[in-house]
């Protein structure tokens, strides 16, 4: 006979997949980023006598004393959303409001991040290192990465999405910049000793063919495909990391004293480790290729 069950009240809560998947596709795509900024960190500012109720244009909020990068950010916004324009608190006023000042601080950090793959923050000064040689001896802009990142914006400027760059066309910069970011750019270190140094004779068949691909890209246009801030993930899935690969290759096939001259000629910044794990260029074959499509610089730029 059945049981008497009655009305039994299940306390559980019963959401459909689909449901979650629809709430929770926003969360997932802020929660996923590196580089995310809210509307609380944006220093929206005017130190003039009577402050607008809002800003124009870009140009009067630099005026006013807010910063570059906030006053984009600023206006990105709807218009119900963006933030009220307040009095500023020490500190928070920039040292210049001349645009072509702004317009060097935001060169000098745009420049770190196609030739060394992201902006800086640092406050060491030190020529060379933290700061360009090229940005210090030909610009004239020498100061640690932090006084022009202050210029910039009232927040981190890492926090910033800085794939931007690729957006450029670079045709219209200063001549010697663009010299400049033809000897290189992010992504490409670990691949220059490859159309700048012969391999050792006894290197294996095998070799000689990850050599000659490595080599073909390294002969090519600088490609965003390969710069770390527009990697292609397509790329990675496929090849696993191009300078793991190159960093274990150039340890096979070039003599201690060849990658010792790399280094004193600064071809590498340091001796490459192994990395046990980045062993795909040992699969690769004469038919291996790789699509670069997105050139950096157009032929007559450089």
């Amino acid at each position: 006979m059945a049981l008497p069950l009655g009305d039994i009240i299940f306390n559980i809560v019963d959401v459909k997949l689909d449901q979650i998947a629809h709430v929770l596709r926003s969360f997932l795509i802020v929660g996923s980023k590196r580089a995310t900024i809210s509307i609380q960190s944006l220093v929206i500012i005017s130190d003039k006598e009577v402050r607008p109720q809002r800003f124009e244009n870009i140009a009067q909020a630099l005026e006013n004393g807010t910063k570059l990068f906030d006053a984009i950010c600023y206006f990105s916004l709807p218009a119900d959303q963006r933030p009220e324009i307040s009095v500023p608190v020490e500190g928070q006023l920039p040292d210049t409001r001349d645009p072509v000042e702004i317009s060097r601080a935001f060169f000098y950090q745009c420049f770190l991040v196609l030739t060394r793959g992201s902006p800086s923050v640092s406050n060491d000064s030190t020529i060379g290192s933290s700061v360009p040689a090229f940005l210090a001896r030909i610009l004239a802009l020498n100061r640690a990465p932090a006084f022009y990142a202050d210029r910039l914006a009232g927040f981190p400027i890492i926090n910033l999405d800085w794939r931007f760059v690729s957006h450029f066309d670079y045709n219209d910069i200063g001549q010697e910049a663009l010299n400049r970011f033809g000897l290189g750019v992010a992504g490409y270190r670990l691949l220059n000793p490859f159309k700048l140094y012969v391999p050792k004779d006894n290197i294996t068949a095998q070799q000689r063919v990850a050599y000659n691909f490595l080599r073909g890209i390294a002969t090519r246009p600088a490609d965003w495909s390969i710069h770390p801030v527009t990697r292609d993930t397509a790329i990675i899935q496929e090849f696993g990391s191009i300078n793991n690969n190159a960093g274990n290759l150039i340890l096979d096939i070039y003599t201690n004293a060849q990658i010792e001259n790399m280094i004193a000629t600064k071809v590498l910044y340091k001796y490459p480790i192994r990395d046990p794990k980045s062993t795909q260029y040992l699969t690769w074959n004469d038919t291996t290729r790789i699509n670069l499509a997105r050139p950096i610089f157009h032929d007559r730029q450089l």
